[in-house]
């Protein structure tokens, strides 16, 4: 992330740097800002739930590599796939409500 972004709003370049910003009820903000003109971009919203199963899909990837069976392994795809097919709306839903 060190390659300079352009900020929608006032077209100044800069490198984003993450910031978080705790909300009520456990729900984590992560985010950057235009140092230029202060514009909020927000990256993504988590809570406790999402990030439990981020932590699960996480353990998933780290098994992949010990996954001799091919079938073993492809089903261990879909699953991680399935896990981050119902987590984004979820993030969606969650980045939309902050």
């Amino acid at each position: 992330m060190n390659e300079p972004i352009m900020c929608d709003k006032c077209s100044n370049t800069f490198v984003i740097q993450l910031q978080e910003k705790k909300h009520g009820k456990g729900i984590t903000e992560t985010y950057f800002t235009c140092p230029h003109c202060n514009e909020h971009y927000t990256s993504y919203a988590t809570d406790a739930d999402i990030r439990r199963k981020q932590r699960e899909i996480k353990k998933m990837y780290e098994t992949l590599p010990n996954i001799t069976d091919r079938k073993q392994y492809s089903k261990t795809l879909e699953k991680i796939h399935n896990k981050k097919s119902n987590l984004d709306p979820k993030m969606i839903e969650l980045k939309n409500k902050i």
